[in-house]
């Protein structure tokens, strides 16, 4: 799929992505995304990168997916366990997924405090993962540190900020390049950008159930 078409039109989740996979390596492509707090939940003014590991037989199988940035929700660096999403339940996996419908369906999965599984912190209070929320952008800067990373849209003061922004003639050229990997490789990647806002939660204990 083309790059280019999710910087024309981003969603609502996802500021940022890399690929990466040195040549010659035994070890799975990576995928790796930046999503922003999703509006209604106490996640709002964080932002949390994650980990996709590519497996050989990706996109008929799922990836692994870690969670890299401190949140309260899920368990940093533990492979997490999310139908429809992970290793964990290939049954449900949809081979046509893009990266733009991953981050989108994760920032629900996120936010639907009934699922829990593996890699899930238990009892998670809106106020623990507050408390997360304002040094989640320091993680963040350590997560990212070293990748080429592609920021569109009308977060690239954001990505600035950050300090690995490109400039946007640059990120299209970046745009094209990953996707020519990409097809060399029978693998997908694509970026979609937008910051949500969100609104408090109640302090209580959320309630959870083993997905």
């Amino acid at each position: 799929m083309d790059l280019r078409r999710s910087i024309r039109d981003p969603p609502d989740c996802l500021g940022g992505l890399w690929y990466q996979h040195a040549a010659g390596s035994r070890q799975s492509p990576e995928v790796g995304l930046v999503l922003f707090g999703a509006p209604d939940s106490p996640f709002h003014g964080g932002t949390y990168a994650f980990q996709l590991e590519l497996g050989s037989q990706y996109p008929l199988v799922p990836p692994v997916l870690r969670c890299l940035t401190p949140n309260g929700r899920f368990k940093v660096g533990e492979a997490l366990c999310i139908d429809g999403l992970t290793h964990y339940h290939k049954d449900g996996w949809l081979p046509t997924m893009t990266f733009a419908q991953y981050a989108a369906a994760l920032t629900s999965v996120m936010c639907e405090f009934a699922i829990e599984g593996v890699g899930f912190h238990r009892k998670v209070k809106a106020a623990d993962i507050r408390a997360l929320v304002q040094a989640s952008e320091t993680h963040v800067r350590k997560n990212v540190r070293g990748k080429e990373m592609i920021w569109v849209g009308d977060k690239e003061p954001w990505a600035k900020a950050l300090g690995t922004a490109q400039p946007i003639a640059e990120q299209t050229e970046s745009a094209r390049e990953e996707v020519h990997v990409a097809k060399k490789k029978k693998l997908t990647t694509m970026a979609q950008i937008a910051r949500l806002r969100t609104e408090s939660m109640p302090e209580e204990s959320l309630p959870t159930k083993t997905a």
